[in-house]
């Protein structure tokens, strides 16, 4: 999806104020999934291999031991030639006012 293509919500079912800590795997070159946006904030720490984090400006490449907050904004991933493993903080936040 490119810029102007209708947002996609994806709920990651986290209540408001709550917070999940996981750890992902995207398999080498895997994507996941096409532009979406959460209602959560989300902390990713890549512990291993590389994934681009898609933004409406473009790719964003991130390595091991790179950082990144998520806020709700339209984003997708794919991952590099090696996969990528990251530790992901989400925090439950409430959804956007219409209008």
């Amino acid at each position: 999806q490119g810029a102007g293509a209708p947002r996609r919500p994806h709920d990651l079912a986290i209540p408001v104020g709550h917070i999940r800590w996981m750890t992902t795997y995207f398999p080498p070159n895997g994507e996941w999934p096409a532009m979406h946006y959460t209602d959560t904030i989300d902390c990713h720490t890549v512990i291993a291999g590389s994934v681009d984090l898609i933004l409406d400006d473009g790719a964003h490449r991130l390595a091991a031991g790179d950082c990144v907050m998520v806020t709700g904004v339209d984003h997708a991933w794919k991952a590099g030639p090696d996969g990528c493993t990251t530790s992901i903080l989400l925090i439950g936040t409430p959804p956007p006012a219409d209008g």
